[in-house]
């Protein structure tokens, strides 16, 4: 069946796939945040504004995703983007019926959800906001390598005891000053369970001793 696509215009659509489909991971069922920086840097490649980003995160990716995170075992590898296209565009069209508009205008739980439905993926939204906003900061033809150096330097952060699987990216002279502006923006996703398998301050020397080739 053909899904009605009135929510979007064709160029719209252009733009927000890529934007569905880096953001749905945020829902996956894995841990995804070594993978942050690559997401920052497909919204600094979109073109849209913070405010637009971020109602598509809260009105189309979460509301069509954040049930995965309740399953008992959810999607896990990935979410095939015509799927979750269909998904968002048919809530979408939902959405916008006139019974529809009247009774969300009205509903003490509209209101409620405005002000809670970001979901619990959230913290990894705002570190993905922060970067992205980073990268924009730079000149155009800086931000690959730059997401590239962020990207070895999470996976390094958050995967200590797992093999990073390529060398330590061109760039390596600025490493350490690129980990330093870096780490505060990762320390918030670190949980207890993180704490357990290494403390912060051993996590930082080892991605340090990693950045001088001493790993």
């Amino acid at each position: 069946m053909t899904v009605a696509r009135q929510p979007f215009t064709p160029q719209q659509l252009a733009q927000r796939r890529p934007i569905w489909d880096t953001l749905g991971d945020l829902y996956l069922d894995t841990d995804t945040r070594p993978d942050l920086p690559r997401m920052a840097r497909v919204l600094a490649e979109s073109g849209l504004s913070v405010a637009e980003l971020n109602t598509i995160w809260q009105r189309e990716v979460t509301p069509a995703l954040i049930d995965n995170l309740s399953l008992v075992a959810g999607e896990w590898a990935y979410f095939p983007l015509d799927w979750l296209e269909g998904r968002i565009v048919r809530r979408q069209v939902y959405l916008r019926q006139p019974h529809v508009q009247r009774l969300l205008r009205w509903s003490p739980l509209t209101r409620w959800l405005g002000r809670n439905w970001p979901g619990g993926m959230q913290p990894s939204f705002q570190t993905v906001m922060a970067l992205c906003g980073e990268l924009l900061a730079l000149p155009e033809p800086q931000r690959k390598a730059r997401a590239d150096l962020w990207q070895w330097l999470a996976h390094t952060y958050y995967w200590p005891d797992t093999p990073v699987f390529t060398t330590v990216p061109p760039g390596a002279e600025h490493l350490g000053a690129v980990f330093a502006q870096l780490e505060p923006q990762l320390r918030p996703l670190l949980d207890a369970s993180d704490a357990r398998k290494m403390p912060l301050e051993q996590r930082c020397a080892h991605v340090l001793k990693l950045i001088r080739g001493d790993g």
